[in-house]
């Protein structure tokens, strides 16, 4: 097994090595009075010299940056998707992206958002952005949030955007006591943490 640790990802191992009946047969040497012993060997490939190389910075006090976005006229949305204007979060540009009448499998029954990094394209291909989020829609009438449980991922050139196709459906969405409508408007908030950033050597 090859693999790659980082202060992100700092362990490797096996879920279903051996199951506990091989283990404890005794014809197998595995358990010798009681005893079983473990060991490991690591081989660290210079990747620096094959130019595959990754230096890995995590981002200390990692802050949470809050960004809103006001849909209005939802209703009289005609395109398959919505951007809104690039904001800036961990020294990042990112922007929401919506598509109102869902898109995959979802399409015509859900509400979908997603979080888009803007700017990707000027990314190198090899550089990621390790990123936990949180999308939600705010419930106007009670001040209540529809959460999705949170997301984290690596966002990069190939990578731009991560949500969820299925996030709820339009039924529900233009509930009147829902309150995710509200004078026609329909408000979205991301939550953003810059986790680490992964560049190439």
């Amino acid at each position: 097994m090859q693999k790659c640790l980082h202060g992100a990802a700092p362990d490797v191992g096996f879920d279903k090595l051996l199951s506990l009946k091989e283990l404890a047969d005794a014809p197998n040497g595995y358990v010798i009075n009681n005893n079983c012993v473990f060991g490991v060997e690591v081989f660290v490939r210079k990747e620096r010299r094959e130019g595959n190389g990754r230096s890995i910075s995590m981002t200390k006090n990692a802050a949470k940056y809050t960004h809103v976005c006001k849909i209005e006229k939802f209703s009289m949305l005609k395109d398959e998707y919505y951007c809104s204007k690039p904001f800036t979060a961990a020294n990042q540009r990112w922007q929401i992206m919506i598509y109102p009448k869902g898109n995959s499998t979802s399409k015509g029954t859900h509400f979908a958002p997603y979080l888009t990094l803007a700017d990707a394209e000027k990314l190198h291909p090899r550089t990621q952005i390790l990123t936990k989020f949180i999308l939600r829609i705010v419930d106007q009438m009670h001040l209540k949030h529809h959460c999705c449980l949170p997301g984290t991922t690596w966002f990069s050139a190939s990578q731009r955007s991560w949500g969820w196709s299925s996030f709820v459906t339009l039924a529900i969405l233009n509930e009147a006591d829902k309150g995710f409508l509200m004078n026609n408007t329909c408000i979205v908030e991301a939550d953003i943490t810059v986790l680490a950033i992964a560049k190439a050597l």
